[in-house]
C-alpha cells in the first residue's frame, strides 16, 4: 500500500471510525477501518487540515486479550436507559469479543498506557471495551476520502443564500453568518435593504429569531434551522451544523442522540443552518424539536 506506519498509533484519531474483522489468527488481528482520521502534524504529506483516510487497515500483531466487557441493556425499548455491566476474562471474554467484533463495530476511543491497549466502541450492544496487549501494530492506506469530519464543520461558509418566503413565493436572497466568541450574527439583502439579526447567545437560534422580527411582514426565513425538521446536537453541535430528523418521532433530546449516535447516521442526517429542501416545514405551536428558534421568536414579542 501507499502508506505505511508501524508502531505510530498516536497519528491516528479512530473516533467513531467504523472497523470490521479482515483476519484472526495466532498471528494477530487485522481490521479494515473506515472514517480513520490522520493527524495533520503526524500525516506522510503537508495538510492544513486532519484528513479522513478512505480506506485503512490496521493490524495488532501479537494480539493477546486481557478483558473483556459490555454494557447489556436493562430496559430495550431505551438504548440510553438503565445497562448492567458484565465483564469477561479468559476464554469467555475471547468468544464474546470475536462475536461483537465479527459484526462491525464503531470505536470511540482507544487508548495506551504501561504496555496495555483500552478500546471503547459499540456493536450489538451499546457499548463494550476492551484490553489487549500486542507486540507491534501497522496501519496502512492507499487514498484519501477529505478533510476529517470534525475540520469540515469548523470552515467558516464563504458569501452565501438563504430563502425567503414572500407574498410573491419564494425567493433565493445574499446572506452571510458571523460566528465570535461573543456573539453571532447573521445578514441578508432583501429588496435593496439589509436586515441584520445578532445575539449573545451561543447558537444561532436567537440571531435567526431576531432577523425574522425585522424582517417585513409576511417575508419569513424558510431554511433548516425555521424547520420542524432541524435539530441540534444535544451534546453540543459546531459550527453552522444542524440534522434533519424527518421521519423520526422526537420526543426527547435522547430520540434526538438515537438518531444520530454514529458517524453514518450523523453523515446522512447532518444539513446546513441556512440549507432548505422540498420536506421543509415551517416550526410552529407545538413542534418538538431540539431547537430553541421558536422559543426566541416568542420571548421578546
Amino acid at each position: 500500500m501507499k502508506y505505511r506506519y508501524v508502531d505510530r498509533l498516536d497519528a491516528f484519531d479512530f473516533h467513531d471510525s467504523q472497523i470490521f474483522p479482515v483476519s484472526w489468527d495466532e498471528g494477530g488481528l487485522k481490521v479494515s477501518a473506515e472514517m480513520l482520521n490522520v493527524r495533520k502534524d503526524k500525516a506522510p504529506e503537508p495538510f492544513d487540515f486532519d484528513m479522513e483516510i478512505r480506506k485503512a487497515y490496521v493490524s495488532f500483531l501479537g494480539f493477546k486479550l486481557l478483558s473483556f466487557a459490555y454494557y447489556e441493556k436493562v430496559d430495550g425499548a431505551n438504548p440510553y436507559g438503565t445497562a448492567k455491566l458484565t465483564e469477561y476474562t479468559g476464554k469467555t471474554a475471547l468468544e464474546a469479543f470475536e462475536k461483537q467484533i465479527s459484526i462491525g463495530a464503531y470505536v470511540q476511543l482507544i487508548e495506551y498506557k504501561d504496555g496495555v491497549y483500552y478500546w471503547s466502541g459499540q456493536a450489538e450492544e451499546p457499548f463494550f471495551y476492551f484490553s489487549f496487549e500486542c507486540d507491534s501494530t501497522v496501519v496502512e492506506w492507499d487514498e484519501y476520502e477529505g478533510l476529517a469530519w470534525h475540520e469540515q464543520k469548523r470552515i467558516e461558509p464563504p458569501q452565501i443564500s438563504v430563502t425567503l418566503s414572500t407574498p410573491n413565493g419564494d425567493k433565493k436572497c445574499d446572506f452571510s453568518l458571523t460566528k465570535r466568541e461573543e456573539s453571532n450574527s447573521v445578514c441578508l439583502q432583501y429588496n435593496g435593504e439589509s436586515y441584520i439579526g445578532c445575539t449573545d447567545e451561543c447558537g444561532f437560534e436567537a440571531a435567526f429569531a431576531d432577523l425574522q422580527r425585522k424582517l417585513p411582514e409576511g417575508v419569513k426565513i424558510k431554511c433548516c434551522l425555521t424547520c420542524c425538521h432541524g435539530n441540534f446536537d444535544p451534546c453540543g453541535s459546531e459550527g453552522f451544523e444542524i440534522f434533519c430528523l424527518n421521519g423520526a418521532e422526537i420526543k426527547s433530546k435522547n430520540d434526538v442522540l438515537d438518531c444520530i449516535n454514529n458517524s453514518h447516521k450523523r453523515r446522512s442526517r447532518s444539513r446546513k443552518i441556512y440549507g432548505v429542501c422540498e420536506k421543509y416545514e415551517a416550526q410552529s405551536e407545538g413542534c418538538t424539536a431540539y431547537n430553541d428558534f421558536m422559543h426566541f421568536l416568542k420571548k421578546n414579542i
